[in-house]
């Protein structure tokens, strides 16, 4: 059971994610992971967190909101790489 929800599942949804997004959104959105675990551990298994842990997870946090907000152009975006290659098949 704890192999197939906490694993199985997850990363079956991130790599069909993958398919939506560029790879590199998506491992810097990963990173989230610890910083979800730890407050979740926080709130329902009653986990104590100093302060350098919660500045930390604020750091990383306002770090993934600027890469995200970035707007990059890229050629070889999911959907685009599908595209391609069918067409090159036909």
């Amino acid at each position: 059971y704890i192999a197939i929800v906490g694993t199985v599942v997850p990363f079956g949804l991130f790599f069909s994610g993958i398919n939506h997004i560029r790879a590199t959104r998506a491992s810097i959105t990963a990173t989230l992971e610890p910083i979800f675990a730890g407050f979740l551990a926080f709130f329902f298994l009653g986990e104590s967190l100093l302060l350098l842990q919660v500045v930390g997870g604020c750091m990383v946090i306002l770090a993934i909101v600027l890469l995200q907000l970035q707007q990059e152009h890229d050629e070889l975006a999911p959907a685009l790489i599908r595209t391609s290659r069918s067409n090159k098949n036909e």
